[in-house]
């Protein structure tokens, strides 16, 4: 059986790809050995089949294929690229989907502009100069929040009920990695210490959404939070986006230009 293991940017596709190759059951595989990089990816594992490119249209032979044997192969159209074109070259395969939800969305942004891009969030996200006071970080910071509200690919990589489908939400925590993979019939032997490698690696993309959802936990549970050591500004951003989904308002940034001192400070605006 062949399964595709579809994926937007960010080196998700490539980690549950390795994963499976090397833990997965009765898969085909190249090595044995999983390593990351700096920016935490995983593309130097050797893959069973070619990577499938909708814009390059690889050919394949699969005439070599063991039905009794899984084989995986990296569908990778890119992020904006959801066209289910590879079907037709292997139209009997299960279809793993990366996906993600409003929650981690902001992960998935940011190794898209950081892997992908091999860029960075103030260039890719850059404030109009002209049009706003580009050296205060409350400009800046309202600039990462409308991209994190308003930009398009928000809405895109959601399940389908025709695949298999896969959070990012569930990388979050290696158990919950381990259920969701059997829930959609992909067990898995232990694998928990490169998962802690993996974790260590990219750890970085998520520490935004971890402050972000404490900070949400702090409010709605009554409990008095210092944000003060709260100084990155993708991290505020994010903070504010949080605030927007679970609250539905946005926060007027210039009027926190010096960002909030602590939860109470939130929830006093907030009047909850």
């Amino acid at each position: 059986m062949i399964y595709c293991i579809w994926y937007p940017s960010g080196g998700f596709g490539h980690f549950v790809n390795a994963v499976l190759c090397v833990y997965g059951n009765n898969f085909v595989s190249n090595s044995d050995s999983i390593v990351f990089s700096n920016d935490g990816n995983s593309h130097k594992f050797p893959l069973t089949l070619p990577k499938y490119n909708n814009k390059k249209h690889n050919l394949y032979d699969l005439s070599f294929v063991n039905e009794t044997q899984n084989y995986t192969v990296l569908v990778d159209n890119g992020i904006d690229d959801e066209s289910c074109d590879f079907l037709n070259h292997f139209p009997d395969s299960n279809v793993i989907k990366m996906c993600y939800s409003d929650v981690t969305w902001p992960v998935v942004a940011k190794t898209y502009i950081t892997k992908a891009m091999n860029s960075n969030l103030n260039e890719e996200i850059s404030v109009d100069q002209e049009s706003w006071p580009a050296n205060e970080q409350w400009a800046q910071r309202e600039k990462f929040f409308l991209f994190l509200r308003d930009h398009e690919f928000k809405n895109y990589w959601k399940p389908d009920n025709n695949t298999l489908n896969l959070l990012v939400d569930d990388l979050m925590n290696y158990n919950q990695f381990v259920d969701s993979m059997q829930e959609i019939n992909l067990p898995l032997n232990d694998f928990s210490e490169v998962y802690n490698k993996w974790w260590n690696s990219n750890k970085k993309y998520f520490d935004s959404v971890i402050v972000a959802q404490d900070v949400i936990n702090a409010i709605n549970t009554g409990q008095a939070k210092s944000l003060l050591q709260v100084n990155d500004v993708w991290t505020q951003a994010v903070v504010y986006y949080f605030i927007w989904l679970h609250f539905g308002v946005e926060v007027p940034h210039n009027d926190f230009s010096d960002f909030f001192e602590d939860t109470d400070q939130i929830k006093q605006w907030l009047n909850v």
